[in-house]
């Protein structure tokens, strides 16, 4: 794997795709590691039953079938989709990136990061890069990225306050920062009604946490309420904590 990535990165240009299209993973029910037979195609990640391996499910670019890989074998099906989609630079640079902060992780936590930890890592750090841009539309997409890996490695608490965050930072209406000629326009202000939403898609993300930690509605006012008045005071956000709260509630089942 090693020397797989350190190839991929030794590379100045793109491959070239006719050459580099080559077959990768299975299409036939067996499982990538022990050969094993399963009962059926998988339709996403499963654990095979025999070696107790996670077989991984994606889509082979050089003719869209299924296949299945194994976890080693993950970022050489990104790479071959990065060539194919004419985006092999930007994924070159997303790797350089990622295995950086991979190495900054093992000698900050003493052992080998996960995934999930070099994500978050990323993520946090890109948080005060889009405040300072007055990026506010990516600073919610980030968090809510946060939100959902959080959620993932069962960080349930940690999660709905990420999630809660986001929907206040929705309710006061988020712009992305408008550069006219690379300088930063007055013309867009950085939160607007116009731009206030409930997202069906967040609001789900909070029920579902809500379920996962077997949380009163009294209790999940209070959080919003407190983390949401801090980060109106970070953020300089219009809309009061209180308020929010009563919008969020004419749309919810809670």
């Amino acid at each position: 794997m090693f020397k797989f990535i350190k190839r991929i990165f030794s590379k100045s240009s793109t491959p070239n795709e006719s050459n580099y299209m080559v077959d990768i993973g299975s299409t036939e029910k067996i499982c990538p590691y022990c050969s094993v037979s399963l009962t059926k195609f998988p339709g996403r990640k499963t654990k095979c039953k025999a070696c107790e391996n996670y077989i991984y499910v994606r889509t082979r670019p050089a003719d869209m079938q299924r296949i299945l890989v194994k976890e080693d074998e993950l970022v050489r099906v990104e790479e071959l989709w990065a060539i194919k989609n004419g985006t092999y630079e930007d994924f070159l640079y997303k790797r350089k990136k990622y295995d950086h902060e991979k190495e900054l992780l093992r000698v900050k936590l003493n052992r080998d990061p996960t995934d999930i930890d070099i994500q978050l890592s990323l993520l946090q750090k890109e948080l005060p890069v889009y405040s300072e841009n007055g990026d506010w539309g990516l600073y919610r997409n980030a968090k809510m990225h946060i939100a959902k890996l959080l959620f993932k490695n069962k960080k349930y608490e940690a999660a709905l306050k990420e999630y809660l965050e986001v929907q206040f930072i929705d309710l006061n209406g988020p712009n992305n920062a408008l550069r006219i000629n690379g300088a930063p326009s007055k013309a867009l202000p950085p939160f607007s009604k116009d731009s206030a939403m409930i997202a069906p898609g967040v609001v789900y993300e909070i029920e579902r946490t809500i379920k996962k930690l077997n949380r009163d509605i009294e209790s999940i006012k209070d959080e919003f309420i407190s983390c949401s008045e801090v980060l109106r005071k970070e953020l300089k956000l219009p809309l009061s904590a209180r308020a929010a709260w009563e919008k969020l509630r004419k749309h919810c089942e809670w």
